[in-house]
């Protein structure tokens, strides 16, 4: 059984149409300079990387990161769940092997010359780089999560928005119309006229 690392990152929101969802996440992958995007299906999306990453980027964030996948699920109670999965395991032996060089000329040191207070230096620099490193790693993808959750990388879409706000709850419309779910400004505008429609009845 393989050994892999990864963080998740998952939140739930009001329901909206999967493949809207989906849409947005796509739309966003592709702005980050990841190698390939596959719809493996109607509800989920596989990233892949190979491990010598096309660096093409300052600080990409793709460096170290191998797959990366995207899963929408319907839930109760007009809900759904955004699950956001990042496998970091090119990072770990990328950075494994770089400790291992650095113990392996330490010894090398230590036995022809004695220890050295140079070797804790750079020891030290070393740790500090990959927990540096992994913080960048992290914030990148946890920003990226929230961009689009946010809703920034897609427009209203071709969907019968009047029809679909219609099916909400009062509570739904006036959480979309806030502007704080993924929809856009455009949705949310139709959100706060289905509230005021039925404000009139």
């Amino acid at each position: 059984m393989s050994l892999s690392f990864k963080f998740i990152f998952s939140k739930e929101i009001p329901a909206m149409p999967v493949e809207h969802v989906i849409e947005n996440f796509r739309k966003g992958f592709k702005l980050t300079y990841c190698e390939e995007i596959k719809q493996v299906e109607s509800n989920k999306i596989h990233v892949m990387n190979g491990f010598f990453h096309n660096f093409n980027s300052h600080w990409n964030m793709w460096t170290g990161v191998g797959d990366a996948w995207l899963t929408v699920t319907e839930k109760k109670e007009n809900r759904i769940l955004v699950e956001y999965e990042i496998n970091y395991s090119y990072f770990v032996i990328m950075w494994s092997v770089v400790f291992s060089f650095t113990i392996f000329s330490s010894i090398v040191q230590f036995t022809h010359y004695g220890q050295s207070s140079d070797d804790m230096i750079l020891s030290g620099i070393i740790i500090l780089s990959f927990l540096f490193s992994f913080e960048v790693l992290y914030w990148r993808h946890w920003s990226f999560f929230r961009r689009a959750l946010s809703g920034k990388y897609i427009s209203a879409g071709n969907y019968n928005w009047p029809q679909i706000l219609s099916d909400k709850t009062d509570e739904e419309l006036r959480y979309i119309a806030s502007g704080k779910s993924m929809l856009n400004s455009d949705v949310a505008a139709l959100a706060k006229k289905e509230l005021e429609k039925r404000k009139q009845h």
